[in-house]
């Protein structure tokens, strides 16, 4: 079976999903790349080539896809029909290093906090404790 596949602009959102592949359990995977044809993941529950499945992506929820290839760098499937723009936004906003950025962000300024006090320099602006509180906000509105 030989799909024909269009190429689309390819974001990478390295973030978990499922598939679900005829009627058997869903199984973890890792969405390494989406556009709005189709997907490349990776799983230790390898599909057979041609397979129908369905796809749950973060932001985006779950799609009919085909897999299309196979190789050491994952699986890639052609979705059924293609996603809107939106959906892709959704999806990379949903992403993992988002999280992880303002995770790492609110580290950094508990410990410029905690490098202040030791030093007893006087405590941080109104400004800089406003900036705090948002980056506090956004963490757990995504989390």
């Amino acid at each position: 079976m030989r799909v024909q596949v269009d190429r689309a602009e390819r974001i990478d959102i390295n973030a978990p999903g499922t598939i679900v592949v005829r009627a058997r359990l869903p199984a973890t995977v890792q969405i390494v790349n989406l556009s709005r044809t189709g997907c490349l993941f990776r799983s230790n529950d390898v599909p057979d080539m041609g397979a129908k499945l369905r796809i749950g992506i973060p932001g985006i929820g779950t799609r009919s896809a085909i897999v299309v290839r196979s190789g050491t760098d994952g699986i890639g499937c052609a979705f059924l029909e293609k996603l809107r723009t939106r959906d892709v936004d959704r999806a990379r906003s949903a992403r993992s290093p988002d999280r992880t950025e303002a995770s790492a962000a609110i580290k950094a300024l508990r410990r410029d906090i905690a490098e202040r006090d030791a030093a007893q320099v006087p405590p941080p602006s109104p400004t800089w404790m406003k900036r705090l509180g948002r980056l506090r906000a956004g963490q757990q509105e995504r989390g």
